[in-house]
């Protein structure tokens, strides 16, 4: 279960900052590269942990790889999305990865609603972050880019 943090004053930042530039990259492949793991096995809380660990350290908004919010629905990626903005990113993205390896794709409602509440939760989080909504079809060997446009 992710746990809530107190902010670390996001709303109080000013200047460049306060507008997410400049800030600090948190890339989830590199994290767990460098740590000896495969891209995809972090879990929420590590990734959270991070987020906290760089804003905070370098004192400067980050933006974070957050993978597919690490949650199969909605619900779950809205709560996760809303633990990682309160950790002062700038900008975050969600990708529409199921973390199933034989259909590694979300279905396109599924991940629509998915982006829609990512969205809705930064939203309701009332601090300036840049979401991006990413599509894996290239990465996991989903080549078709007619059918990816089309689709997602």
């Amino acid at each position: 279960m992710l746990r809530d943090a107190e902010p670390l004053g996001c709303r109080e930042r000013t200047g460049p900052c306060r507008h997410g530039i400049p800030g600090a990259g948190v890339h989830e492949a590199g994290f767990t590269w460098s740590s000896g793991r495969p891209d995809n096995t972090v879990g929420p809380d590590e990734t959270l942990a991070r987020l906290r660990i760089i804003t905070a350290e370098v004192g400067l908004p980050g933006k974070a790889d957050f993978q597919n919010g690490s949650a199969a629905e909605p619900e779950g990626v809205a709560a996760n999305v809303g633990l990682a903005v309160r950790t002062c990113v700038a900008g975050l993205s969600i990708e529409a990865f199921s973390g199933d390896p034989a259909r590694p794709l979300l279905e396109v409602d599924l991940a629509v609603g998915c982006l829609q509440s990512a969205r809705a939760a930064i939203d309701a989080s009332g601090l300036a972050v840049v979401f991006t909504a990413r599509s894996e079809g290239l990465v996991r060997d989903r080549a078709d880019i007619d059918g990816l446009l089309s689709s997602h």
